[in-house]
């Protein structure tokens, strides 16, 4: 993982800098909408603006005309957002486009070569002088082929493999013995795909990935844009040749992110764009902002296939079958929902993984996979006296972490008394002192039928280290909504000197040992007396083992082992699977490996 990148983010002193720090790169696409929200330019201009800055840098307006910019993740978007309006376009600007398209921006187009990938599902057009020739190199395997050439027919290759083969997608609509088109051109985008209307489709890659921004991948820098960019585009494809998957409008890109790190985990090219509108750096900016979600938001589809399993994505992209016309919130809630949890509910818990980045990782809460290399989440106000009272406004799909301070002024407990609306949550976060056994906790604050709460945190201010309560907003559209949170003393006392004692709060501990060989032990912690539930499941969602099946289980801790085994008795497979709690309405899930 970059290392400047962590450090560069970590010593983002406030919201504003982690947006606009100066010496980050800001995308094309920002400042394209920035100047279209300000009614600098229309939509049509800023379409056209996005093929300029792909295809001729040097028409871009001036006033878009900005230094240090990302290139464009994806033209795809764009590309079908013209398709589907050019009919009420200017005729200048469809003939300035279907030039692009064309490839006219170039400098003519060179004798043109092909290759067919290892697998016989690609064939790879290029070229080898003029401006989109690819690297020529030719030593690993010197045979007359370039190098970029047949590793990029492997990233292809290994695209499919991965997002047909073993997820499910639909493959791309080809003829019998047709092979899907790759070609690559010299342009300010990692690529796009253009579609035929009828789920065929065909890609266009960065002809050598000059000059792009840096990444991880072992391979280099270069390697590392071709191969993310082999499955973003590949998953484009996939979304065309699915009924509703390119009625998505933004969401496409937040969906084909997603793929590029299921495919090539090693590369996260998508955390060049992290720190302009994500959950982590921006939580109280909507999910959607500025009408969908876009390439930085793929951390929300992380978050559901890591919570509840990869079949996740494949799940959306049914329900898009089903439910073309839907919001795509109402497909995300759909398949939420089949999983026995509210859009809201999952929404906050999302908040909460998206604060404990960083060096808030930690195997105490469930958190992000990649959660110690991704930004540290940032809070929206601090508190450092009390009493303290806010009253706000939330916007949809959004969170306000409120990070609680001078710990050492409260006697007690922190108090926290909300009043607000039914689509919002709150959440307290909070890391136990060393001195008293250490650990991060999770507590949520229950809303009751006027969706207001007066709760006294369960760890005393004096055992706290860390603390940090959020506000979340799950609502799905319209505007925001207000509330009105007070934070104050707690203390709550029987006498003199005589605390009460209280409860930890309802939590899943990690199963040890993690991996496992064939026994592993969960343990548990439940504040009341509850009907409750643990089962296990793989990756696909499938029941494996009912460990816990409605019980009624008492208040403390609880610990229980698994052998390994399904509910037929047989031994399991290999490989990584999920342990969900659920006990009265709270419902926490965690992942464990095992190894034979």
């Amino acid at each position: 993982m970059r290392i400047r990148l962590i450090f560069a983010v970590l010593s983002i002193l406030s919201l504003a800098a982690a947006v606009h720090a100066a010496d980050r790169p800001r995308p094309f696409e920002d400042v394209v909408n920035d100047a279209q929200e300000r009614g600098v330019i229309d939509r049509e201009e800023a379409l056209l603006s996005r093929f300029r800055f792909v295809f001729a840098p040097e028409r871009v307006a001036p006033v878009l005309a900005v230094e240090n910019v990302l290139p464009i993740k994806s033209l795809t978007r764009a590309v079908w957002e013209y398709e589907e309006g050019k009919a009420g376009f200017r005729a200048s600007t469809v003939e300035e486009i279907e030039g692009y398209l064309r490839g006219d921006s170039g400098a003519g187009k060179t004798a043109a070569y092909t290759y067919d990938s290892p697998s016989g599902h690609f064939r790879l057009t290029y070229e080898t002088i003029g401006t989109n020739a690819v690297p020529t190199e030719d030593v690993n395997p010197a045979n007359g082929i370039p190098d970029y050439v047949e590793k990029v027919a492997i990233y292809c290759d290994s695209s499919w493999t991965r997002e047909v083969d073993e997820l499910g997608f639909h493959a791309p609509a080809l003829e019998p013995g047709e092979k899907y088109s790759i070609s690559f051109e010299n342009m300010g985008a990692y690529g796009y795909t253009t579609s035929d209307g009828h789920g065929g489709s065909a890609i266009v890659i960065e002809n050598n990935f000059v000059g792009f921004p840096p990444n991880d991948d072992p391979e280099g820098d270069q390697l590392g844009a071709a191969k993310v960019t082999c499955a973003h585009e590949f998953k484009h494809a996939t979304q065309m040749n699915t009924t509703g998957g390119m009625s998505m409008g933004g969401w496409i890109e937040l969906d084909a992110v997603w793929a590029e790190d299921v495919v090539f985990d090693e590369s996260n090219d998508y955390y060049n764009y992290f720190g302009y509108n994500d959950g982590i750096t921006t939580p109280a900016l909507s999910l959607d902002d500025g009408g969908s979600g876009t390439y930085e938001d793929a951390i929300w589809q992380h978050f559901l296939c890591e919570k509840w399993g990869i079949g996740m994505g494949l799940a959306l992209m049914n329900r898009r079958e089903i439910e073309p016309a839907e919001t795509v919130p109402n497909s995300y809630e759909a398949i939420i929902g089949d999983q026995g949890m509210s859009f809201q509910d999952a929404f906050a818990e999302f908040a909460t993984w998206n604060y404990l980045t960083a060096g808030r990782a930690n195997d105490d809460i469930p958190c992000y996979g990649e959660a110690d290399t991704y930004p540290l989440g940032m809070v929206y106000a601090t508190v450092d006296a009390y009493p303290h009272e806010a009253t706000d406004v939330i916007s949809r799909m959004s969170a306000h972490p409120y990070r609680i301070r001078s710990l050492g002024d409260l006697t007690g407990a922190l108090r926290v008394i909300f009043d607000g609306s039914n689509f919002q949550r709150v959440t307290a976060l909070y890391r136990r002192d060393a001195a008293y056994g250490g650990g991060w906790f999770r507590e949520d604050i229950p809303l009751d039928s006027l969706n207001q709460a007066d709760q006294t945190l369960a760890l005393p201010a004096e055992q706290t280290a860390q603390l940090v309560v959020i506000v979340v907003n799950g609502k799905k559209r319209s505007d925001p909504t207000s509330y009105t949170i007070r934070f104050e003393d707690g203390t709550v006392q029987t006498g003199v000197g005589s605390a009460v004692p209280v409860a930890l709060p309802f939590g899943l501990e990690p199963n040890r040992p993690n991996p496992f060989n064939p026994t592993t032990t969960i343990d548990f912690r439940l504040p009341a007396e509850a009907s409750t539930s643990l089962l296990v499941y793989n990756p696909a969602g499938r029941l494996v083992r009912t460990l816990i099946g409605g019980e009624s289980l008492p208040a403390g801790g609880h610990s229980v082992r698994w052998d390994g085994s399904d509910d037929s008795g047989r031994d399991a497979a290999s490989g990584v699977y999920y342990y969900r709690l659920t006990s009265g309405e709270r419902t926490e899930t965690r992942r464990m490996v095992l190894i034979r």
